[in-house]
């Protein structure tokens, strides 16, 4: 039988005065076949998490740099160092088949149960706050963008091409949209406020405006149910995911510029990347100041958008 579950999951922090960037590893990846989850080398080889992850499936990194997990089998979200030790678990609170997640400003965590087709929030400790929106089929990735709106793809809304909800930080939904969507998964957002949603039917990434009005295919990956998406700030790149089950001979995750054109691959020693996620660049320290917003408007942005076609049996 075919499934489709979506992860989506981003994190866009702005701030002023910054500290510097996060030591370690900038991106991270879940390897939902291999019940693993991976860092990405600054050579572009990888080191595999020390806790095996049952169906891995959406990722995201907190302030700290601290690394969250969810296992779609074991319906958890676990908590590892950046260096990917285990540090525990984080929540299995209201959680069924985690696949997006992302950290607002206040650090708290909001997550996209697949199975049960709602979005719920979390403090930083892991405690439940409240189911923040339902009503959704198969809710996919999760991005909450520059200005604290949360975005959450439906992999299996309508005719089951999708759907990109959009609610502001109160929970009210502000709007919709699902031209160009094809399989949605993870979201990511660039430092102009742009959109960007990888689409496993058709292994492409659709751009979007601010607005939701669909500019065309921005990129073409090369894998197999790519659900996958996340910006890089610090080089103004991408990167999408490869979430198989057939792996990409090239290398688990594909890397585009700022044009959509490929720059090569990453991860060449694993199989698959579901979801990924990219540590910000920066961490705020102080408030915002109007000029430093115009000058660099950026100071980090973590993409967790997870989605993919599941094949059980």
């Amino acid at each position: 039988m075919i499934r489709l579950f979506p992860l989506v999951l981003a994190v866009a922090i702005v701030g002023s005065s910054v500290s510097s960037a996060i030591a370690g590893p900038s991106i991270y990846a879940t390897s939902y076949y291999s019940n693993s989850a991976f860092a990405v080398n600054s050579d572009g080889t990888t080191t595999v998490f020390n806790t095996p992850i049952a169906h891995a499936s959406g990722i995201t990194i907190d302030s700290a740099g601290n690394v969250y997990v969810g296992s779609e089998s074991d319906n958890s979200i676990l908590k590892f160092t950046a260096a990917g030790t285990l540090i525990g678990t984080f929540t299995t609170d209201h959680i069924s088949a985690p696949v997006g997640m992302a950290f607002d400003a206040a650090g708290h965590l909001f997550v996209a149960n697949n199975s049960s087709g709602n979005v719920t929030e979390y403090t930083s400790g892991g405690a439940y706050i409240t189911t923040f929106a339902t009503g959704f089929n198969a809710p996919e990735g999760l991005l909450i963008d520059s200005s604290g709106n949360i975005l959450v793809s439906d992999i299996l809304n309508g005719a089951g091409n999708g759907v990109v909800k959009k609610f502001n930080s109160s929970g009210t939904f502000l709007n919709s949209f699902s031209n160009g969507l094809s399989y949605p998964g993870q979201i990511a957002e660039d430092s102009a406020g742009n959109l960007y949603v990888s689409n496993a039917g058709g292994n492409f990434i659709g751009k979007y405006n601010s607005a939701g009005v669909y500019q065309g295919q921005f990129a073409f990956g090369t894998g197999s149910n790519d659900y996958g998406v996340a910006y890089d700030a610090a080089t103004n790149t991408f990167y999408q995911g490869t979430f198989g089950p057939t792996p990409n001979s090239n290398g688990a995750i594909q890397h585009f510029d700022a044009n959509g054109q490929s720059l090569g691959y990453l991860a060449t020693d694993q199989p698959t990347a579901y979801f990924i996620a990219v540590v910000p660049t920066a961490r705020p320290t102080g408030v915002p100041e109007p000029s430093t917003i115009v000058a660099a408007s950026i100071a980090g942005v973590v993409a967790i958008t997870v989605s993919r076609r599941r094949r059980t049996a």
